[in-house]
């Protein structure tokens, strides 16, 4: 259905666009047309030397229009026949070829589709012949007009032009030449051309056929328009050729001819093209940009050539910035442009090399650094060219402010640092060193480290230091060395080997903080933490012991009374709680870190407690714990510790009634921030979650009881093979 309308569209335009006798006319015609079928808001048409008509008027002064004009125009093209196209912003530009005459552009809002785009091509092309015809009679009227009452001037116009013109009747029979056709068809065919003498005959067999095609087109009507090349001994001709019908009223009485040889032209587009090519290649080698910048005498600038490393470097294509400069200064960083043109004016006034580092705001690769070199020479027009190379330091440039920043560190550091050679003779210190030592740079340098050496450490620690270095190690260890004034102090040193591209040490790096007064706030420290923990190992010690003396007399009350089994039930409850916190205490007690508790120990405690408290006689229940290294703060132990023997209890008591086997499986596996717990059997499972969530046993109240103390959080859920699963998500912290 769209092709269908598509081609309705175009035929409405080919059927109402007429071959009208004046430019002006066929346009006052075709653009609204265009426009209206096409859809437009803006049309404009360029006969190769300007643009002859923009409708409406208001886009002669649009910024946007002005902006890509040129390239619409075709004026940066290689080949006049392409379609171009452009979009900006929310503008879809497209510009058809009228033939040679020139090029018809529009806007539009929305793209057209490719095949509409190739069919509109065709009916441009004939209204590019309808204006070709209608410029042609326009010229051969005003000719008329003007050389009326001379026959003669206008034969000595014809003559005397560097084109080729002939006419023939439409039985091939010349009737007119100039002389620069008889010239040139004698040059290449060896043939002297006469008037009345058939110019089909007089051309070679080999094109005659494609001749006579050529000018049987033209006596059927149709305006010739054609770049060809002629095949001769040793060369090749190029020629572009124009035919014409001569009418005589409506009828076709034969075709008038207008020539020209551009074979140099080509020769030289040829070789302009190889030549760029080969330039292009070569610059696409190199890392930055070649380029061509010109000062107009005008103060304009251009870059006549700018290689395609221009993306990279600018963010913008060549044919942005051929014909004027101005996109290329405004991605030049705010802070350098000044400087940058101000070197540019400098460099022309005196006609000296020109050289700058730069940034340049990329729009894909943010602030880059680059470095500008060029000569400049002066032309004949007043114009200062400059050939040049734009490198990209980016790299570079941060390595040097890298490099900055190190040096600034070295020199600011709170620590003493210390360069020597290879040999071990003293190269730098920074100003640290000299604050503690009392030695000053001068000093220092070209000394060896040991005029520190206070001789209250032992040969060997200097053997084991020089031998790490040289084996290509760090050392790291506590030096006892000696001020200039004789003061002893203490040094934490890490002394490296530094080491060039080749892997072989040229250099030595020490970095030394001064830990004397830690040294003396480590005495104190120990003596007291010495004091603290025994004072603390007998407090735990005596807590095991009166739990281990409580757990007992639970266990008489329970062997020797008359007492029914809930009671001894409660109270070998009581003797696993007891138990528990007694684990805690005991593990404190042989542990060397008194604030930390590994959970791994204590899980695999209570669970062996509990199993040697509920075990029965043929029944064989597995314990399985999978747990990570994790240590918990012993604030928290107690109350894990807890938790730990009320959730396996219950497990013991009720999972695995009427059974002979069962498997409980403890996972305690921790992140960054938390402790995940998850405790689970393959027992009968709990048919009322919700009595677990909200407990009203003494047991499941002891367990949330305890989760909130230790700022966590508990979940109960069945397997549905059987058994329950208690989730636990703990806070290290």
């Amino acid at each position: 259905m769209e092709d269908t309308l598509n081609a309705h569209l175009l035929y409405e335009i080919a059927l109402n666009q007429f071959a009208e006798e004046s430019v002006e006319l066929i346009l006052s015609k075709a653009l609204p047309l265009y426009q209206k079928k096409l859809n437009c808001f803006f049309v404009a048409v360029y006969d190769n030397k300007e643009f002859v008509r923009i409708s409406p008027d208001v886009f002669k002064n649009n910024e946007k229009w002005l902006k890509n004009s040129d390239l619409l125009a075709g004026k940066d093209s290689n080949n006049s026949n392409e379609i171009i196209e452009m979009f900006d912003e929310d503008i879809f530009y497209y510009s058809y070829p009228l033939t040679t005459y020139g090029r018809l552009i529009f806007g539009r809002n929305k793209p057209l589709k490719q095949t509409f785009k190739n069919e509109l091509k065709k009916v441009t092309h004939q209204l590019g012949f309808n204006l070709l015809s209608a410029a042609e009679k326009e010229i051969v009227v005003s000719i008329k007009r003007k050389l009326q009452t001379s026959e003669a001037y206008l034969k000595a116009v014809l003559e005397n032009t560097l084109h080729s013109i002939w006419s023939v009747d439409t039985n091939y029979r010349l009737t007119y030449i100039n002389e620069v056709f008889a010239n040139a068809f004698f040059q290449t065919f060896g043939v002297r051309l006469e008037l009345g003498s058939n110019i089909i005959q007089a051309l070679p067999h080999s094109i005659r056929t494609l001749w006579q095609d050529r000018y049987d087109r033209v006596f059927n009507g149709e305006r010739l328009v054609l770049d060809d090349q002629v095949e001769v001994p040793g060369f090749v001709i190029y020629i572009e050729v124009v035919g014409n019908p001569i009418l005589q009223g409506k009828k076709v009485i034969g075709a008038s001819f207008f020539g020209s040889d551009v074979t140099k032209r080509k020769q030289v587009e040829e070789g302009r093209k190889e030549l760029i090519n080969r330039f292009e290649q070569i610059g696409t080698t190199v890392p930055g940009l070649i380029y061509q910048f010109r000062l107009r005498p005008d103060g304009t600038t251009h870059f006549p050539y700018v290689s395609n490393s221009s993306a990279r470097i600018f963010g913008l294509m060549p044919h942005q910035v051929s014909e004027n400069s101005t996109l290329a200064f405004e991605v030049i960083h705010k802070d350098d442009l000044l400087r940058v043109q101000e070197s540019i004016i400098s460099s022309a006034r005196k006609l000296t090399p020109w050289q700058i580092d730069f940034r340049i705001n990329h729009k894909e690769r943010d602030t880059i650094w680059v470095q500008g070199t060029a000569k400049p020479h002066r032309e004949k027009d007043g114009s200062i060219l400059w050939n040049g190379y734009l490198n990209d330091i980016t790299k570079r440039k941060k390595a040097e402010l890298e490099l900055l920043k190190l040096s600034r560190a070295i020199e600011q550091n709170p620590a003493s640092v210390v360069i020597t050679n290879n040999d071990g003779f003293i190269e730098y210190v920074n100003p640290k060193f000299c604050e503690v030592t009392g030695y000053t740079q001068q000093e220092a340098v070209g000394q060896k480290p040991s005029i520190l050496k206070s001789g209250m450490q032992t040969d060997d620690t200097y053997k084991n230091l020089w031998k790490t270095i040289k084996t290509g190690q760090t050392w790291r260890g506590e030096l006892h060395n000696k001020k200039k004034n004789g003061e002893l102090f203490w040094e934490m040193a890490s002394i490296s080997p530094i080491s060039n591209s080749d892997g072989e040490t040229t250099n030595y790096l020490a970095i030394k903080e001064d830990i004397s007064e830690l040294k003396k706030a480590e005495e104190l420290i120990l003596k007291n933490l010495e004091e603290k923990n025994v004072l603390l190992s007998e407090i735990h010690h005596r807590v095991k012991n009166n739990m281990a003396i409580i757990y007992s007399l639970l266990g008489l009350q329970t062997e020797f009374s008359n007492l029914n089994e809930e009671t001894r039930v409660v109270i070998r409850d009581l003797q696993s709680r007891v138990k528990s916190m007694g684990i805690v205490h005991e593990l404190v007690y042989q542990n060397d870190n008194i604030a930390k508790m590994c959970i791994t120990q204590l899980v695999e405690k209570v669970s062996r407690n509990l199993k040697s408290i509920y075990q029965q006689k043929d029944v064989e229940i597995e314990v399985i714990i999978n747990a990570d290294e994790v240590e918990l703060d012993l604030n928290k132990s107690v109350p894990f510790s807890l938790l730990m023997n009320e959730i396996l209890t219950n497990k013991w008591k009720h999972a695995f009634k009427g059974r002979t086997s069962g498997q409980i499986e403890i996972n305690l596996h921790k992140n960054e921030v938390n402790l995940h717990i998850s405790i689970q059997d393959d027992g009968w499972g709990v048919k009322d979650l919700n009595k677990l969530q909200s407990p009203e046993s003494y047991g499941y109240t002891i367990i949330h009881g305890l989760v909130s103390q230790l700022d966590g959080t508990i979940n109960f859920s069945n397997i549905p093979n059987g058994g329950l699963k208690v989730e636990l998500e703990i806070p290290l912290e």
